[in-house]
């Protein structure tokens, strides 16, 4: 007999409840394979995050909407409240992203308005006039983190409007920022026989000293000699009246007139300060140095410490008490003197028994 060596596929009868079982698997598969391309495709949840961007519809009706009014009060050059308090502090929350504050400024008068966070949030900060016309963009000061400012000169003596905005959606604790307004003036000072042109709050105690009123503004306020320098001695004793030291406080030797406005401080010289606990810094363009003073300034009211610097035969020395923490080689091209304090803190800075020296 003739055997065909062709093998057919063997033939399985599957059972009905297998075969069920098979198909609500599959189906199973199936289903689940088609979730997973659809939550795949689809944009995941916001994160549990404190904040979401967002854009803020159009202002209209300024003048019905601000919640305060910031004008400076006549024979006063900085904003204050019926307590004294010399800044407005906005709350920025899920149900307020927006501030808006009124203002009347006068013809001629210069102006600078700053908002102060005590951490960083990305803000709108803008001067509009009562159209709606953006004026000024608030840009940041670069070397304080979290601070931005509008300087402005009006031309035309009118009620002007300041807002706020908060670029993220807020969802769980509000931020707040100070707003501070004061008067960018320059004015001349005599003091302890020496004659300054100022920037800031500046004034002269009953017991003659120089002082400045501070108010946290995140710039550098400052007050420059009105005589040329060549090789000297300079030196001055400085107390803070909360006891205290937390601002940068020092000086700007053989710089020019020219300021750099987004920061209020000269654009050359060599700089140095003293910051608490116990710190001094030194500056020349984009050359900087840091160190220790021997101890940490000690706190109190009563508490005054000596600043100053010598110059002479080509090297300067940056003294602390007397004492040389720094030298530098001097090279004067210019001959222009400031004190500088950095305006981080409210509190008032005061100065004594300044003496300019030349020397050979």
């Amino acid at each position: 007999m003739k055997t065909d060596k062709t093998k057919l596929p063997v033939q399985f009868a599957i059972p009905p409840v297998i075969k069920t079982s098979l198909l609500i698997i599959t189906s199973l598969i199936v289903l689940v394979s088609a979730g997973c391309q659809k939550e795949e495709s689809e944009p995941p949840e916001a994160q549990a995050t404190d904040t979401m961007k967002i854009v803020l519809p159009p202002l209209t009706g300024l003048a019905a909407l601000a919640q305060k009014d910031l004008t400076i009060q006549d024979s006063q050059f900085v904003y204050t409240d019926i307590t004294g308090k010399d800044y407005y502090q906005c709350r920025f929350d899920r149900d307020k992203l927006r501030n808006i504050f009124k203002i009347r400024m006068n013809a001629g008068t210069p102006y600078r308005i700053s908002l102060v966070q005590d951490h960083r949030f990305d803000l709108d900060f803008l001067l509009l006039n009562a159209d709606n016309d953006t004026l000024c963009i608030g840009h940041d000061v670069l070397e304080n983190i979290g601070s931005y400012q509008i300087t402005w000169t009006p031309t035309v003596t009118d009620t002007y409007f300041i807002s706020a905005t908060y670029r993220w959606i807020i969802q769980f604790e509000p931020d707040y920022a100070e707003i501070i307004v004061e008067e960018n003036r320059i004015f001349d000072l005599t003091v302890q026989g020496l004659d300054f042109t100022c920037n800031g709050d500046w004034f002269v105690s009953n017991e003659g000293y120089l002082g400045l009123a501070m108010h946290r503004t995140g710039l550098y306020k400052w007050a420059r000699l009105n005589q040329n320098v060549d090789t000297c001695r300079f030196t001055f004793d400085v107390t803070q009246a909360s006891g205290f030291f937390r601002n940068y406080i020092g000086f700007y030797c053989y710089s020019n007139q020219e300021i750099l406005e987004w920061l209020n401080k000269p654009r050359t010289g060599y700089a140095f300060y003293v910051c608490g606990p116990g710190h001094w810094e030194y500056n020349l363009g984009g050359s900087s140095d840091y160190g220790q003073i021997p101890q940490n300034l000690p706190m109190g009211t009563s508490y005054w410490y000596n600043l100053g610097f010598d110059a002479r035969s080509g090297t300067i020395h940056y003294l602390y008490n007397n004492e040389t923490m720094k030298t530098s080689s001097l090279n004067i091209k210019y001959h222009q003197l400031y004190l500088m304090v950095a305006d981080s803190e409210h509190d008032t800075i005061y100065f004594k028994n300044i003496t300019l020296s030349p020397l050979q």
